[in-house]
């Protein structure tokens, strides 16, 4: 699981941080959220013929909005055991609890020639502890009613458990096992490359994979470690000796660890001690990846042939806000309005308007600094130029500012209603905690998020809109190079995306072609 805010991007995706955890913690001191202020839309009721009602006049009138429910954020409590930071939300309603052990370092550290080490031996590790065999190990977890994981993403590694409160000492104990004495036996990893290789063909089979996988590339560059590529070259080079390494730089020091469930904290943390002491698990944890300031490209068009493909994946890429904006609530409606939802204007567009492709999008993806903004949508091969030049114009009208009444309540209204489901599970609440743990936001973000939503308005939009939207973006498509050449390069010599008149053609595996 991710957190809320982070999305995949290219062939990294970013951190799979946390299992399910359930939700509940003592009540912060934040106010309930205050109802909504938006206001009923109304049409004329047309009587029916005879004169009597008609039997779908409720329909004629959109219900309001119900009142905001009393909510107050459940917050953890914080304290170290073994060396690890542990943040424990108590809920006794259910005997179940969660966690996750969180590692911040992942893919971002990889070696350039070794793209994908990270996943590759996080999957390799899952395989089980030298103790077990894999099948034993699964035997284990089933035997226990538990789930036991382990995975890497971009700028994190976890290791997740789900148990019954009556078997999470075990269950915990398996991932601890599973970490720091690691099977790593050669037919697991074996097996475990050639499914990774298996993926990495299917990616390449279709318009959105290889989208998937080169979006990094394309924003970021190949010397950046956003930008790195995952191949079949790459995988093959991956040893066992270099998950070995991997495994022992996952150390309890200075890891974090996010609770939930019917467990008390003396508990767990006696817990936690006796297991790290049991399995003599030592060292420290790595040290934050490190993501160096990328030299973003001003513009471009870039395109990887698939040829008979019957639909274009076209994306507007650009520099995003971060996450820690002084203005993020007002920046998230503004890309709610633009490209958030089914009524966003992207999709009306394209879906509604025209009936170029089922559906069209817009957001930010945000690593642990920086934030990438993509503009996207599969559309009909024969449509794809047309395409483009609407999701420009739409892009170009939000940057204006100017939103409507009706977009304002219905977006701003929408996230004050849907605020209180941030919390609404387990998985939520770790989700939201772990959020503010990566981009170290403030500890009160949560608390004080309803009061700066109900203070939006679209003056406040108008701003966001400045900073949210990138004034350049690089077009990247992929499809049939054969049947939307000319119309790429007409966009190209327009300047509709930078100075560079060039359509710079990539393979499925993001190396440069030639025209």
């Amino acid at each position: 699981m991710t957190p809320r805010e982070l999305l995949p991007l290219g062939r990294l995706g970013l951190p799979g941080l946390l299992v399910s955890l359930a939700a509940a913690a003592a009540p912060s001191s934040a106010p309930p959220v205050s109802p909504p202020r938006a206001a009923p839309t109304t049409t004329a009721v047309v009587p029916s013929p005879t004169g009597a009602p008609s039997p779908d006049e409720f329909r004629r009138t959109q219900p309001p909005p119900g009142p905001a429910a009393a909510f107050t954020v459940p917050r953890p409590v914080r304290f170290a055991a073994a060396g690890i930071d542990v943040a424990l939300v108590e809920r006794h309603d259910l005997p179940v609890v969660s966690a996750s052990l969180v590692w911040r370092s992942g893919a971002a550290a990889d070696p350039q020639d070794k793209s994908g080490l990270s996943s590759l031996c996080a999957a390799a590790i899952n395989e089980g502890p030298a103790r077990l065999t894999k099948v034993a190990y699964e035997e284990a977890q089933a035997d226990l009613a538990a789930s036991v994981t382990v995975s890497a993403g971009s700028e994190q590694t976890a290791g997740g458990v789900r148990a019954l409160a009556a078997t999470f000492a075990p269950a915990f104990d398996l991932l601890v096992e599973a970490v720091a004495s690691p099977g790593l036996r050669a037919d697991d990893f074996a097996r475990v490359k050639a499914r990774a290789s298996a993926a990495l063909l299917q990616q390449k089979g279709s318009p959105d994979g290889i989208a998937g996988r080169l979006q990094g590339r394309v924003l970021w560059g190949a010397g950046h470690p956003l930008g790195a590529v995952v191949t079949e070259a790459s995988l093959a080079v991956v040893a066992v000796d270099d998950c070995r390494a991997f495994a022992r730089r996952l150390g309890p020091q200075g890891a974090r660890l996010y609770v939930t469930g019917d467990i008390t904290r003396d508990a767990l943390a006696g817990l936690v001690a006796k297991v790290v002491d049991a399995r003599r698990w030592r060292g420290k944890a790595p040290t934050p990846t490190t993501v160096p300031a990328p030299r973003l490209p001003a513009g471009g068009v870039v395109v990887v042939d698939v040829p008979g493909a019957a639909q274009s994946l076209v994306a507007l890429l650009g520099e995003g806000p971060a996450r820690t904006a002084k203005d993020h609530e007002a920046q998230a409606v503004v890309l709610s309005i633009l490209g958030g939802g089914f009524s966003s204007r992207v999709n009306m567009n394209l879906r509604e308007k025209h009936g170029y492709t089922y559906g069209a999008r817009a957001g930010v993806a945000y690593t642990r600094t920086r934030g990438v903004f993509t503009m996207t949508s599969s559309v009909r091969t024969d449509v794809t130029g047309e395409a483009i030049r609407q999701m420009v114009g739409e892009l170009r009208a939000m940057q204006s500012g100017v939103v409507t009444d009706e977009e304002l309540d219905r977006e701003r209204d929408g996230a004050l209603l849907s605020f209180p489901a941030r919390f609404a599970t387990g998985a939520a609440v770790a989700d939201a905690w772990a959020t503010l743990d990566f981009f170290g936001l403030p500890k009160d973000t949560w608390d004080t998020t309803p009061a700066r939503l109900q203070a939006l308005d679209k003056p406040a939009l108008a701003a966001a809109a400045r900073t949210a939207l990138p004034r350049s973006t690089t077009l990247f498509v992929v499809g049939d190079l054969q049947k939307v050449a000319v119309d790429l390069q007409v966009i190209a010599d327009d300047g509709m995306f930078g100075d560079e008149r060039v359509v710079r053609r990539l393979d499925a595996d993001g190396a440069p072609t030639a025209p």
